[in-house]
């Protein structure tokens, strides 16, 4: 099942744009740039199931799951898209999950 809006405790509440328990979890970003700044991480902790749990839950999520990143793609030589930073773009990696450039 698709869930979407759900939030998490992960030191601080999170509603990642999509999340698929035991599947998926994502985020979609219209940004110049992207870095591993606290809410990336947290996305990472989420797909790496380390100690978080659902909102509103004392369990916590057993199963990992793969990050996927939405951004920017460039247009027609226009604009550079968004830039995703070496650090991010590993630690998507390491969860076994991909980065989609959209127009």
């Amino acid at each position: 099942m698709r869930v979407r809006g759900l939030g998490f405790s992960v030191d601080r509440e999170r509603i990642p744009d999509i999340f698929v328990l035991s599947s998926v979890v994502g985020d979609v970003k219209d940004v110049q740039e992207i870095s591993l700044d606290d809410q990336m991480r947290d996305n990472v902790r989420i797909a790496k199931a380390d100690r978080v749990r659902l909102y509103r839950s004392d369990e916590l999520i057993a199963q990992k799951c793969k990050f996927d990143l939405v951004v920017r793609k460039p247009k027609d030589g226009q604009d550079e898209g968004t830039h995703v930073s070496g650090p991010l773009e590993s630690a998507i990696g390491d969860t076994g999950g991909d980065i989609y450039e959209v127009r």
